[in-house]
C-alpha cells in the first residue's frame, strides 16, 4: 500500500529530536532555545505536507481557510504555489 504521508514521518522525527534536545533540563539553557529556535521551520513543513495532501483529496481553499481561521486567499497565499530554489512556480 503506498504511504500517503510525503515524507512526514521523516519530518515528524527530526521535530521529535528537536523538541527532545530543547526540553532536556541537563542541558544548559541558551542551546536549548536554540533547539527550540529550530522548530519552526520543521512545523512550516509540516502544515505544507498535510495542506497538499488535503488539497490532493479535493478539500477546497475555504475549507483550509476556516481551519486556519483566515480568508481563503490569505491561505492559498501561504499554501498555494510551490516555488523551485530558482522562483519558478509549480502548479499548486
Amino acid at each position: 500500500m503506498p504511504d500517503d504521508n510525503d515524507g512526514l514521518a521523516d519530518v515528524v522525527a527530526q521535530l521529535t529530536t528537536i523538541l527532545e534536545r530543547a526540553v532536556d533540563s541537563r542541558k544548559p539553557v541558551l542551546p536549548r532555545i536554540a533547539q527550540a529556535n529550530t522548530a519552526g521551520p520543521y512545523l512550516e513543513t509540516i502544515l505544507r505536507i498535510l495542506v497538499g495532501q488535503a488539497r490532493t483529496k479535493g478539500h477546497s481553499w475555504q475549507e483550509l481557510a476556516d481551519v486556519f481561521v483566515t480568508s481563503p486567499m490569505g491561505v492559498q497565499s501561504r499554501f498555494g504555489a510551490i516555488r523551485t530554489y530558482e522562483g519558478e512556480e509549480l502548479e499548486d
